[in-house]
């Protein structure tokens, strides 16, 4: 494929896992790449096989590999194959985040509009969100596509569960889902898991500006309300400061399980002049000081 320095898992070394009437089961797809559930055979780990409706090459998918290696924040990069549909670009084979209760995944929509998150813990859930996004813009990339949809939630026993089922082979072939796993009084965390990286750039590249017509920049500022104005306009390219604009979407989003000081700090990260927005490190300040306060009786 001559992506020479990064993991390259055969074909042949993957299956498609079936649902009850065995059909392929598909995480999701949108205008990035569509998302199959697989398996690799030689270790029976379960996996999510992305196929990219962008390019992907030799240089891009080094470049990533190694500068998101070790992040937690990410679904672990396992490596690249041919893509399932023979479409032109590799696909990208990682990590499984399941919910413990059945073969997918629970977003932030999701959790949100089923209430699995509660007034008590959305101010946590909102700071590892910006801890996510913090490390990586550490690593100097930008998401560009935070979203609830692209958040994904994993009830802390089950990522403590799986994480140490990945060294026992049997135990993974073997693996179901359970029951009752969501946060408790007893543990009330979740895991978070940035995804879907279709838009990402790497802060050290050209900066990006998109170039709609004014058709266009109506119709993504209708359907995409969690992108930043500035760069729908074309004013402005993708920068920390329209991520911190998506995160506001995210922090009003996770406002309607009762938290109104997490509505009011959407609406400053969403400010329509990026200049005037909080930057990421005083969105975690202020999280935090709110969590402490929260705390003291």
């Amino acid at each position: 494929m001559g992506l020479s320095n990064v993991p390259y898992i055969p074909p042949g070394d993957l299956e498609e896992v079936e649902d009850e009437w065995g059909m392929p089961i598909f995480l999701g797809g949108g205008g990035n790449g569509a998302v199959q559930l697989m398996r690799i055979k030689s270790t029976q780990v379960l996996c999510a096989v992305k196929t990219q409706y962008k390019h992907l090459n030799e240089e891009t998918a080094s470049q990533s590999f190694e500068s998101i290696k070790g992040l937690e924040c990410i679904p672990t990069f396992f490596g690249v194959t041919l893509p399932p549909d023979d479409g032109p670009f590799p696909a990208i084979v990682q990590e499984f985040v399941t919910n413990g209760q059945s073969y997918t995944a629970t977003s932030l929509y999701d959790a949100t509009d089923k209430r699995l998150i509660t007034k008590d813990n959305s101010l946590q859930v909102a700071m590892d969100i910006c801890l996510a996004l913090r490390d990586m813009h550490a690593r100097y990339w930008l998401h560009c596509d935070i979203k609830s949809d692209n958040i994904l939630l994993q009830p802390s026993s089950v990522a403590d569960d799986t994480e140490d089922l990945w060294d026992d082979v049997d135990s993974v072939a073997s693996w179901e889902p359970t029951q009752d796993i969501y946060p408790t009084e007893s543990n009330p965390n979740f895991k978070i898991k940035l995804i879907d990286f279709g838009l990402t750039l790497n802060m050290n590249d050209q900066e990006q500006y998109l170039q709609f017509t004014d058709e266009r920049q109506a119709e993504v500022m209708k359907n995409s309300i969690h992108v930043a104005p500035e760069v729908i306009t074309g004013q402005r390219p993708f920068s920390k400061a329209s991520d911190v604009f998506s995160i506001g979407r995210v922090l009003k989003d996770l406002s309607v399980v009762g938290d109104d000081y997490l509505l009011r700090l959407g609406e400053q990260c969403m400010k329509p002049n990026p200049d005037e927005r909080p930057k990421l490190d005083d969105v975690i300040d202020i999280i935090n000081v709110r969590i402490q306060s929260v705390k003291i009786p």
